[in-house]
């Protein structure tokens, strides 16, 4: 999608967010399109910062104004982003990623009914960087196939108002046959498997792809069990707030890695699809933005 749309030319805005949590070969996977493509690629990080009557003017409407300035006067931080390169985003072994400012904020940890992951370090954050350029009218190109189509039905079903979705690979019929066929043919590639990509261990991939991933890499689950302990300890949290997804704590799935073979037939493991698919932004019809 990227590729045609480089070729299309007019106003595109291509931007990744990084969320701490991606493999590196992802990172090294976009550094590739940008040098070799030639690709302005604007590199995203979600953060919080010290509210300020700047940010609050930033916002388009009045009721994320007002929270802002409420912010300021009570000297709280807000949500924000930066702008860092390949070389500056953060990796998973840093100390500090975007992911663990976003949870030193909420009171519950991200979970199937509530994607604050998607929706704070992916959507709000390059929405929150175009209002900061004064772009205020856009439409998003997401990168969904022709064969996946039915995950595109559910986005625009979740979509706000005061956004508008395209699907390009879709509206050309482009499959995921058509997709390998272009990048065989590229001097480089993602170095992932399929079950590989997203966040290392999201909990919206299937429980077995998460114990085969696992048993690859054991130290990956490391900082997920170590979430949900921190927030099992809040004693005003219960329920699914506790857990990434109820009744499969990372704890289960450590577990489930060191057996030789699943105690549960995989053909009844689920998997969810992934609202947080990366997005490029095109200068479009003026639409009013609440966040």
């Amino acid at each position: 999608m990227l590729r045609r749309r480089l070729d299309e030319g007019g106003d595109f805005v291509p931007m990744f967010c990084n969320t701490g949590k991606e493999r590196d070969e992802t990172l090294d996977y976009l550094h590739e399109m940008e040098t070799r493509w030639n690709v302005p690629l604007i590199w995203l990080e979600y953060t919080r910062v010290p509210a300020t009557p700047a940010i609050a003017l930033t916002y388009p409407h009045s009721r994320s104004q007002k929270t802002v300035l409420e912010q300021v006067a009570n000297r709280e931080k807000t949500h924000w982003f930066k702008v860092v390169s390949y070389e500056t985003a953060r990796r998973r072994d840093d100390s500090s990623t975007p992911f663990d400012e976003l949870l030193s904020w909420a009171n519950v940890l991200p979970n199937l009914r509530n994607r604050m992951c998607s929706v704070q370090m992916k959507v709000r954050t390059m929405m929150r960087f175009l209002f900061s350029e004064g772009i205020y009218a856009w439409r998003d190109h997401i990168g969904i196939r022709y064969d996946e189509r039915d995950r595109a039905l559910e986005i625009q079903a979740n979509c706000p108002s005061y956004r508008t979705c395209r699907f390009p690979l879709i509206e050309s019929k482009t499959t995921e046959a058509d997709v390998l066929s272009f990048w065989r043919e590229q001097p480089f590639d993602l170095k992932l498997d399929t079950m590989e990509g997203n966040c290392d261990l999201c909990f919206l991939k299937k429980k077995s792809k998460r114990v085969e991933l696992v048993r690859r890499n054991p130290d990956s689950v490391i900082w997920w069990e170590a979430q949900e302990k921190r927030f099992a300890e809040k004693k005003s949290i219960t329920g699914d707030g506790r857990y990434f997804r109820l009744n499969e704590p990372y704890s289960l799935i450590r577990t489930l890695a060191a057996m030789p073979v699943l105690p549960f037939p995989e053909s009844e493991d689920q998997e969810i699809p992934c609202g947080c698919g990366d997005k490029g932004f095109v200068l479009s019809e003026t639409i009013n933005c609440e966040i």
